[in-house]
């Protein structure tokens, strides 16, 4: 029997930004997903536009796989399926922008426990004082 890797799911978080009030919950991306955003999909100076497009692209669908839920609304208040095309029918190139920054820089809050665990209280949990602190190395 195995053992089989979940992934954890998060908020992205927008207070503080223009978009306070956007709620979208995405699926973390595995190691060799997150190489491929940081080292393969990012856009180099000498890459020609239809490379750059092409990464770009990718990036942005490889966000929206990512996605489990979010709350974006059209323009009547309907709310709007999970989709490249849904997002960029509302959303200005700079909110796209900020969204997918936030997503791909790791910026991140762990999503609440579906089921609450098993309570522990911090007094419960043994510490330890130290004598004294270690030194720096520098």
């Amino acid at each position: 029997m195995g053992f089989r890797m979940e992934r954890t799911v998060y908020d992205l978080p927008f207070n503080g930004t223009p978009l306070e009030g956007l709620k979208i919950r995405v699926r973390a991306m595995t190691m060799d997903q997150r190489m491929r955003v940081f080292f393969d999909l990012g856009v180099k100076p000498e890459d020609t536009v239809e490379e750059a497009k092409a990464k770009q692209d990718e990036r942005y669908e490889l966000f929206i796989g990512h996605i489990v839920e979010w709350n974006i609304e059209d323009e009547h208040g309907t709310p709007l399926p999970v989709s490249l095309e849904s997002l960029f029918a509302v959303a200005e190139p700079e909110q796209v922008g900020t969204i997918t920054g936030i997503w791909s820089s790791g910026r991140m809050v762990a999503a609440p426990l579906v089921q609450p665990s098993p309570g522990t209280s911090l007094s419960e949990i043994p510490m330890t004082v130290l004598e004294s602190t270690p030194e720096l190395v520098s």
